[in-house]
């Protein structure tokens, strides 16, 4: 069931399948929302109670001028935690929501059961390394485009036909590669983005109270790193996997050799089987 939390002046959407067992919560990468995670949900909620709330500035989230910093966002999920999930939860986060679960396992207070961090951008995203990736350049492009795009008021259908001529390798557009329902899933997402998250993240603000080198060892929750490979889009060379399973205290990690970023997007049941044996081993499930 979809339904809001109001927080302040900020309104979070969110989907909660309700039911048994221990409680997920799956948070989002930039400039996404909740559905990125719908066969996922699809294939978890037989075995969790599955949660995943659109982040500020994302999907049917308020937007929230110039607040998208990790503990901007984390703040709204340590609050939708206490008042919704109310349960000692596992966090599984995706790119900034990977930024973001991690940040919330380093912080005081009851540690989550498990995390699940799905190529986060740990040390890709932080200025100035971020000028070097090949994101730095697609962030402006995009952000550009949606400044551009909101002020016509532009249409979801307007943007379909936009972003499903960008390429998705050396001989495809997105549409050719992915196909009209990923293209209208990714135009949504993008019509309903802020334009200023972008900004945030390419102003070098986005970390802000966030600093992975001094912060992962304060996580002491098993945790479960994924990653897709840098070559194919990931966000983590080999080098920042290897940095990260050093930092946090109790890290298993695998590296998917044929996964770009979007690890549960590409594969959703490998990636379900994933966490489903993570918490298996250790007796969450």
């Amino acid at each position: 069931m979809e339904q809001k939390l109001t927080l302040g002046t900020t309104e979070l959407h969110y989907l909660d399948t309700g039911g048994p067992g221990p409680a997920l919560v799956l948070l989002h990468g930039l400039n996404e929302s909740l559905t990125s995670y719908r066969a996922a949900v699809d294939l978890l909620a037989g075995m969790m109670r599955v949660l995943a709330p659109d982040l500020r500035g994302h999907g049917r989230s308020s937007w929230v001028p110039d607040q998208y910093r990790v503990q901007d966002y984390a703040a709204d999920i340590i609050a939708f935690l206490a008042e919704v999930v109310g349960e000692p939860v596992v966090l599984a986060g995706h790119s900034l929501g990977g930024l973001m679960a991690a940040y919330i396992a380093s912080r005081p207070g009851p540690a989550p059961r498990g995390l699940v961090l799905e190529d986060p951008p740990l040390f890709t995203a932080q200025m100035p390394a971020l000028q070097d990736t090949p994101f730095y350049p697609i962030f402006v492009q995009t952000r550009d485009l949606l400044r551009a795009h909101h002020q016509r008021a532009g249409t979801v259908d307007d943007l379909v036909e936009i972003v499903g001529q960008w390429p998705a390798n050396e001989s495809q557009t997105i549409l050719e590669a992915a196909g009209e329902q990923f293209t209208r899933q990714f135009a949504w997402q993008l019509h309903h983005s802020d334009p200023e998250t972008l900004t945030v993240t390419i102003d070098g603000r986005l970390f802000g109270a966030f600093a992975p080198e001094t912060d992962l060892p304060r996580v002491q929750c098993p945790t479960l790193l994924l990653a897709g490979t840098y070559e194919r889009g990931g966000a983590m060379e080999a080098a920042d996997v290897q940095a990260a399973a050093r930092l946090l205290p109790a890290c298993s990690y695998a590296v998917w050799d044929d996964a770009g970023h979007s690890l549960h997007e590409q594969f959703p049941e490998r990636y379900v089987q994933a966490v489903q044996t993570f918490l298996e081993q250790r007796g969450v499930l």
